[in-house]
């Protein structure tokens, strides 16, 4: 069990994560060349995700998140308890 915020100078380069389960944020950290095949519980969003993609990390394993699709799926939630009432 790893988190990526405790780590000396938040790098993970070159890093193999199988059978690590990540309880963290990924934000800020060096993720150059990480592969997280077989890893847990890493989660990125969309953007992040692209950069790490870009710089070579294999995010398979990785959760990826969207987070304006959240928020337009809690907006409308939130419009159909309104008409609703």
């Amino acid at each position: 069990v790893m988190d990526p915020q405790t780590i000396y100078e938040k790098s993970l380069y070159g890093t193999k994560l199988t059978d690590v389960e990540i309880k963290g944020s990924l934000d800020d950290v060096e993720v150059r060349g990480t592969d997280f095949i077989g890893s847990k519980g890493a989660v990125m969003d969309f953007e992040e995700a692209e950069d790490a993609r870009k710089v070579g990390a294999n995010l398979t394993d990785v959760k990826i998140i969207n987070y304006e699709e959240i928020e337009n799926k809690i907006s409308k939630a939130f419009e159909k308890q309104l008409i609703l009432r």
